[in-house]
């Protein structure tokens, strides 16, 4: 269980000396940072990232001149940027308490800004004393602070976002199976579990080397360095075809992101905004038109198991058997009539013809004998009549006396198809044709051919990874396959000797460990994966979606396509019987899939780590935003939230209240750039005009510090708290 206790933030971007504590009140756990838009949120969780993560964590800022460097300082300066990260880890044996220290120099010619001289160092407390761990540095950070679930433990929007496929129109299907997959994955512990099974694999394959090595049988070292050849091989095809699906990946992203750019500069051209409404609703009906196929495809698909088909394939069959048995029904030999008529008329003694049938005489003997005939042959009718029956109902299936035929069927759903068929077909030509009149359009400048050019490019270069990325998992395949039977073969002839005995004995133990770690593997995929995607749903419908008109019925994770001999993971999106392509989700609902992820998985795995969230209730309507601040601040679900907001996410009154009940800590960011403008007065310390003010006020409360345009009428109307006495952190 990780909890933060501050953070120091010197000389970084906006900041120039601050020091946040984070509640660690069980009551009040919420720590609540607000702040307007360009107020410094974002560049705060910026050093939390760098001093967790280190360079690789910081984005790239597009109008600064480096992330890191303060801006004041002057070209020539080589200030050093410090942030330190307190926090404490607890587990069986109690609560250790650490320091994060990351510092670096900054230096600017003028030109670029230069990166140096960076130190790292991680401290625990020991009494009045802290040590540093510079021995179990790399291990201890790892453990607490794992490089994979960086944009799970700091989730703003846009992150959020990213796990169903980014923003609104630029869905990415393979972003949203990498953030998925590999949050998933590590924790869940399946990576590692992976890696346990693929060492008992090699550790296999090297005892039956060490067993082939000692045998005397022939042709044994022969196998032996067959065996370590074709092992290096496929380890080394392993690790290629690693790399062909990690570059695939890479190019499809890149891909996207260009078509994307492209897409945006042909609109920015305004001759051709008619033809973008033209091709958004032309693709808008053909996405219709292609779900509607394929929900026609799995009907057909259906129709191979219905029973109406095997009735109208077997026809010819019933009509033989209703040709033989229905005049022996008519007749009454099935099942024989003696049976019901003849046993009535002893029991009268008298025949319908008014013979009487007296005991001993020769017309009730001979009625005896029919009835003696006819139950021989009971079982015989009984089984004619059966078929009878099942050959009556085949037919009227077949002949659809009771509901459509099997022929009818399909042949509406072939109907169907030939109309929709020309229909997509006419929608894609649209589609392409309106595309290349966009194209055309936007060649007219050398940028756009130039970002056309590079779309190709990179269409062309994807194919080429696909195609060799599908090579690489035959030769894997192959490869795998003669290295079992390399090693059952070595396994086998050295079986009978007991010079090989503790060799094989080792082996059958790494395999044994193998099939154990395969079963828990497939156990946890199997079922703890379900149980994420069960919670993701309860907490969409129930927390997050709150209303009534919601766009998806049912949210969810589904395992899919392997990457590699990798599976991923996707989240898909159900209204009603109907999957709901993910693509076409508004804003508003990527925000709240996204968050339900992020919540269920936390949940689920009772992962109790701080959940630093920035922006997270933005675009929230109030019932939704009141039942997310509830869930996330309860206190029994998330270990320590920290949310990051704007006065407009935070001032509704209903979670106004809720908000000042569960937060322990409460922080006001305010811009010295804004001074003048929407912000009424500067600071007279502050050092720089874009530098950040902090001071403690509370969610309905300012001080002239962060005293904003409109405040004053605010205040009269009791909507905020004017506070003269708050304390200026920064």
């Amino acid at each position: 269980m990780i909890r933060f206790d501050s953070i120091r933030v010197v000389n970084f971007a906006l900041y120039t000396d601050v020091a946040l504590h984070f509640s660690q009140d069980p009551d009040r756990p919420l720590t609540l940072i607000r702040g307007q838009n360009e107020s410094g949120k974002t560049t705060l969780m910026r050093a939390f990232l760098w001093a967790l993560f280190g360079q690789t964590a910081l984005p790239r800022i597009p109008d600064a001149r480096h992330p890191v460097r303060p801006v004041w300082a002057k070209p020539g300066e080589s200030p050093r940027t410090r942030v330190e990260v307190r926090f404490r880890a607890g587990s069986d044996r109690g609560v250790s308490f650490f320091k994060l220290t990351r510092a670096v120099d900054t230096s600017d010619n003028g030109d670029a800004v230069a990166y140096g001289n960076e130190s790292v160092a991680l401290l625990r407390r020991d009494g009045d004393d802290w040590k540093e761990q510079e021995d179990e540095f790399q291990l201890l950070l790892k453990q607490f602070f794992r490089p994979e679930m960086r944009d799970f433990y700091f989730v703003d929007a846009d992150k959020a976002v990213e796990f169903v496929g980014g923003p609104e129109g630029r869905h990415n299907d393979q972003m949203m199976r990498d953030m998925t997959t590999q949050s998933i994955r590590a924790l869940l512990g399946l990576d590692m579990m992976l890696k346990a099974k693929d060492r008992m694999d090699d550790r296999q394959t090297s005892y039956l080397k060490q067993a082939g090595s000692q045998s005397s049988a022939a042709g044994q070292q022969d196998l032996v360095k067959e065996l370590e050849d074709k092992d290096e091989a496929f380890k080394t095809a392993t690790n290629r075809l690693a790399e062909l699906a990690a570059q695939e990946r890479e190019h499809e992203n890149t891909l996207k992101n260009a078509e994307h750019e492209l897409e945006e500069s042909l609109s920015k051209l305004e001759e051709l905004s008619a033809t973008n409404v033209q091709y958004e609703e032309v693709t808008r009906k053909l996405n219709d038109a292609r779900l509607k196929q394929n929900e026609l495809l799995n009907e057909l698909a259906a129709c191979l198991d219905d029973d109406r088909l095997f009735a109208a394939l077997l026809l010819p069959v019933i009509d033989g058997v209703m040709d033989k048995l229905q005049p022996l029904k008519d007749k009454g030999y099935i099942p024989p009539s003696e049976l019901t008529l003849l046993p009535r008329l002893l029991s009268r003694d008298k025949c319908i013809c008014g013979t009487d049938l007296l005991p001993g005489s020769v017309p009730r003997k001979h009625i005896e004998d029919q009835i003696s005939k006819a139950q021989s042959l009971r079982g015989q009718s009984q089984m004619l009549d059966a078929a009878l029956e099942t050959a009556r109902n085949f037919g009227n299936r077949a002949v659809g006396n009771v509901d459509r035929t099997w022929k009818e069927l399909t042949e509406s759903i072939y109907k169907e198809l030939g109309n929709i068929d020309p229909v997509i077909l006419q929608l894609t030509e649209q589609q392409e044709a309106l595309r290349e009149e966009r194209d055309k359009a936007g060649a007219t400048t050398g940028a756009l051919r130039e970002l056309q050019k590079h779309r190709d490019e990179l269409r062309n270069m994807l194919d080429t990874l696909r195609d060799r990325r599908k090579a690489s998992e035959v030769d894997v395949e192959r490869l795998q396959r003669e290295v079992r039977s390399l090693r059952e073969r070595i396994r086998v002839a050295a079986s009978n000797e007991k010079r090989t005995q503790h060799a094989r004995c080792c082996a059958e133990v790494a395999e044994h460990l193998q099939t154990v770690i395969g079963a828990a593997y497939d156990v946890i995929e199997r079922e703890q994966v379900l149980d994420v995607s069960r919670s993701m749903n309860t907490i969409f419908r129930n927390v997050i979606s709150a209303t009534s008109d919601s766009l998806f019925g049912e949210v969810g994770i589904r395992p899919v396509a392997t990457q590699g001999f990798t599976k991923q993971y996707e989240v898909y999106t159900m209204e009603g019987n109907r999957e709901k392509p993910l693509a076409l989700a508004n804003g508003a609902s990527r925000r709240a899939i996204g968050v339900a992820f992020v919540l269920a998985l936390a949940e689920e795995t009772r992962t109790k780590v701080p959940l630093v969230a920035d922006s997270l209730l933005h675009a929230m309507s109030g019932a939704v935003k009141y039942k997310i601040v509830d869930y996330l601040t309860a206190g029994d679900r998330i270990g320590q939230p920290v949310l990051f907001g704007t006065r407009t996410d935070l001032l509704d009154d209903e979670v106004t209240e809720l908000l000042k009940r569960r937060a322990g800590k409460t922080y006001t960011l305010t811009s010295q750039a804004h001074a003048g403008g929407d912000v009424v007065r500067a600071v007279p310390a502050a050092k720089c005009a874009k530098q950040v003010v902090i001071c403690d006020c509370e969610i309905d409360q300012v001080c002239p510090a962060c005293e904003r345009a409109g405040d004053q009428a605010r205040i009269a109307e009791g909507r905020l708290t004017l506070r003269q006495n708050s304390e200026v952190l920064a």
